[in-house]
């Protein structure tokens, strides 16, 4: 696979400002802060200072501590930020060359981070982060022999760990068979949607499609994480006009007509609401930070295999007393 599973890496920087452009990828970011001598080759000690790189998505910064985990969409710019030194696991799927059908994933939301994980999710978090763990010893060790189709299918498991779990606009449990036919149908208006967001689309259009009344729609809408289908379908429009603001020279009026909303004003108001930033406070804060000055990012990927294997063995130790502890508990 290009550029994928069988790519990643841990890399180690003190990052002042990097930016990652994303493609078709989709990126999981999974931090280990560790403390390193400047002008040094990394070293893997066993006492690690719990650091706090940030990381920005789009406009939107948060900050990840030592272990946290959290997925970057297709699609979408990201940078890194810390005035420290971070070791961190990058891996970068190519959605295209999944077992998935790119025609429909390509219009899902994937949200999945450790800090915002809930307790029907924790299962599938952890496979997650045993997975990716411990793909990476296998790449960073160089003991296993792993082909190409073998890489292709621990992609094709995290990718439906994320379909199965972690879509956004999901309703808390998608095991019920209720909440399969509600995401589904939800799919399906979000797909129509992301087609047709530069057309006028009306609440009797999806009614219509679905073979309901547009009452029922109206509620069904409610249960989601947009809660309306105005806001649901601005929200969709102000998404793909941002990545027309980072990525085009086209002015805001002319992003405005693509994206489908009658007038600059309209569209300046919704994207204030969703990005708490004006379209053109968010391009210029962009051009200001690409012409800042980027640290390049080390490939530490031959060096991590000891403390990956002493890293795994001191979380699954963690997790078994954590059962024992439970366990202990319960019986009391």
């Amino acid at each position: 696979m290009v550029n994928s599973m069988e790519k990643s890496k841990f890399i180690s920087t003190r990052v002042k400002a990097a930016r990652i452009r994303i493609g078709q990828y989709g990126t999981f970011l999974f931090f280990e802060s560790l403390v390193r001598k400047c002008g040094q080759r990394l070293s893997l000690p066993r006492t690690k200072k719990l650091l706090e790189p940030a990381v920005i998505i789009d406009h939107e910064r948060s900050t990840l501590n030592a272990g946290e985990l959290v997925t970057v969409e297709h699609q979408n710019v990201h940078c890194l930020e810390s005035t420290e030194d971070n070791l961190f696991l990058s891996v970068h799927i190519d959605l295209k060359e999944t077992k998935f059908d790119w025609e429909t994933i390509q219009y899902y939301y994937f949200s999945c981070s450790t800090r915002y994980c809930f307790p029907h999710q924790q299962k599938a978090m952890a496979q997650i982060i045993d997975i990716l763990l411990s793909a990476a010893y296998m790449r960073a060790s160089k003991k296993f022999e792993v082909s190409p189709a073998d890489w292709r299918k621990i992609c094709d498991a995290l990718i439906k760990l994320l379909i199965d779990h972690f879509l956004w606009f999901a309703v808390e449990d998608l095991t019920s068979e209720e909440n399969k036919k509600f995401r589904e149908r939800l799919i399906d208006i979000l797909t129509y949607t992301q087609k047709h967001y530069k057309e006028k689309i009306t609440i009797k259009q999806l009614a219509q499609m679905e073979y309901i009344n547009e009452n029922y729609l109206s509620q069904f809408l409610k249960r989601t994480s947009f809660h309306s289908f105005t806001l649901m379908l601005n929200y969709v429009r102000c998404f793909e006009a941002q990545k027309m603001l980072l990525n085009t020279d086209k002015s805001i009026q002319e992003i405005s007509d693509a994206c489908g909303f009658s007038s600059k004003k309209y569209f300046h108001k919704h994207f204030k609401f969703y990005w708490n930033t004006t379209p053109l406070q968010l391009r210029k804060w962009y051009q200001e930070y690409t012409l800042r000055r980027f640290t390049d990012l080390q490939d530490q990927t031959e060096d991590c295999a000891a403390f990956l294997q002493e890293y795994i063995t001191a979380l699954h130790m963690k997790r078994a007393l954590e059962t024992l502890d439970m366990d202990f508990t319960a019986s009391i």
